[in-house]
């Protein structure tokens, strides 16, 4: 297998909104994003309703993922790098 090496300047995407965090089931670690793409959405526990689309700012490969957890306002939920 080929080794990727890459570079992270501070790459991490973080929550506005407490709740529950489902990832987008379409990205995992390994794949190249764009800004925008949505990596998950948090919900309301107790109503299950949608509070934040959680999506990236920049362009890079997805190195950390949450997967379902619990998740407070202003915790990463993921990590983007660029390949160096």
């Amino acid at each position: 297998p080929s080794q990727t090496i890459l570079r992270d300047d501070e790459g991490r995407i973080g929550t506005d909104a407490s709740g529950l965090f489902e990832p987008n089931p379409e990205v995992t670690v390994g794949d190249r994003v764009s800004a925008g793409t949505e990596l998950g959405t948090v919900y309301c526990p107790s109503t299950f309703e949608e509070r934040q689309r959680v999506t990236t700012t920049e362009v890079g490969v997805v190195y950390s993922l949450t997967r379902e957890s619990v998740v407070t306002a202003g915790e990463k939920v993921a990590c983007i790098a660029e390949r160096a």
